[in-house]
């Protein structure tokens, strides 16, 4: 397939051709968005991974010839410093490779293209991402896996089964119906990496815009399963929390009332003993005074009759 080249014209003078390389090798192309190179950007190169040969970036732009097809990371640094780097795979033998539109992730470190085009291939995958030469169509409805999601479920990253097609950056509106195989309706959230689905939707300017996403039967469960989870976590926080306290209360009260009881017994026990001592002790002295009042009077009876005698 022949692409009408969107290089500046400085780049266009390093090319030898706008074919591929030499015998199996390809050649890479490239050009970068405005504003991400640095400041003196005509000091910035490129070279592929383990060679030493240097290609300047003349204008935002570069080529390199008789790269090795298959696997390539190209390097770009300034000087002695890195710029940023890009990993390719899938570059074809005796065929050409066109990075459009490059940025660069200041975060990774990696740079990626806005789009490309390609001789000799369908497909290419830059940096983990598959690119695709055709454009999107304008309709998609298609399976795959999702690659990565967004927390939220607004946004997933799906690589279809149809190799000829690119990742899709699948987004996720209000109107998405998000249901299982079976039909049943769960939230778009539910979907994880490594998920199969099937995605269907508009695409507008290299998005998909999903009005039916068809996950598998495991999102009915794991959507019932985070409920239950949750349900489980609330309970343990409840036992966690609650029933010690109730129990160290109720443990308070018995114990105060076992101590109030016991404290009643040995009162009421005190007083009891203290009363039996009392009545055996009035019991004693009223004894004895009966006595002494019976052993006076004996004596002084004995002695009035002895003294009538004589």
């Amino acid at each position: 397939m022949t692409t009408r080249p969107l290089l500046p014209a400085p780049a266009l003078l390093l090319l030898v051709a706008c074919g591929g390389g030499e015998g199996g090798t390809a050649s890479v192309r490239g050009a970068f968005r405005e504003g991400q190179l640095p400041e003196g950007s005509d000091t910035v190169h490129v070279r592929e991974q383990g060679s030493s040969a240097r290609v300047p970036v003349v204008g935002g732009a570069f080529a390199l010839e008789e790269i090795a097809p298959g696997e390539a990371t190209l390097r770009f640094g300034r000087g002695g410093d890195a710029v940023a780097r890009m990993e390719l795979s899938g570059v074809p033998e005796a065929g050409a490779v066109e990075l459009r539109a490059i940025r660069i992730d200041r975060e990774s470190g990696l740079a990626f293209p806005g789009s490309v085009a390609l001789e000799g291939a369908e497909t290419v995958v830059v940096n983990g991402l598959r690119y695709a030469a055709r454009p999107l169509p304008p309709r998609v409805d298609a399976d795959g896996v999702v690659l990565a999601a967004a927390p939220d479920g607004d946004a997933f990253l799906v690589r279809p089964a149809d190799r000829s097609l690119p990742d899709l950056r699948v987004v996720v509106g209000p109107l998405t119906e998000t249901t299982t195989s079976d039909g049943d309706p769960v939230p778009a959230r539910e979907l994880e990496r490594g998920d199969s689905v099937r995605v269907t939707g508009q695409t507008e300017g290299g998005y998909l815009l999903a009005s039916r996403i068809v996950g598998p039967r495991a999102l009915a469960l794991r959507q019932a399963g985070a409920g239950e989870v949750a349900e489980d976590d609330r309970s343990a926080r409840a036992g966690a929390t609650a029933p010690p306290r109730r129990r160290t209360e109720r443990a308070d009260r018995e114990e105060s009332r076992g101590r109030d009881e016991s404290k009643g017994r040995d009162e009421a026990k005190g007083r009891d003993e203290s009363k039996g001592r009392d009545e055996s002790k009035g019991r004693d002295e009223s004894k004895g005074r009966d006595d002494g009042h019976g052993r006076g009077k004996g004596r002084g009876g004995e002695k009035s009759r002895g003294k009538g005698k004589g």
